[in-house]
């Protein structure tokens, strides 16, 4: 897998309040809070991956996790109004 970081948007859409409460700390501790179930993290793919898959592993049927990658041809044309502005690095290390 590529070393390159990239973007990396992760949403979700979970029913059950202590499940979110659980996902939304795991995300918080490696990406950045934009909207209540949004979170961005500039990272690469294989850590992108992990993370996903972590959460994936967490949810119950009928949640939502999603994940979507950006390259910098993407960011160019991002805009964002009030908010955190567009994550620039991740500031984060995983251990």
């Amino acid at each position: 897998m590529s070393a390159t970081r990239m973007l990396h948007v992760f949403t979700y859409d979970i029913s059950n309040d202590k499940l979110r409460a659980k996902v939304s700390k795991q995300l918080e501790s490696n990406a950045v809070r934009v909207q209540e179930s949004v979170f961005e993290a500039q990272l690469t793919t294989t850590v992108a991956n992990r993370i996903f898959d972590s959460l994936v592993r967490m949810v119950m049927p009928g949640d939502s996790i999603r994940m979507y990658a950006l390259d910098r041809s993407v960011l160019e044309h991002c805009r964002v109004h009030g908010g955190a502005p567009v994550c620039e690095s991740a500031g984060f290390h995983l251990l």
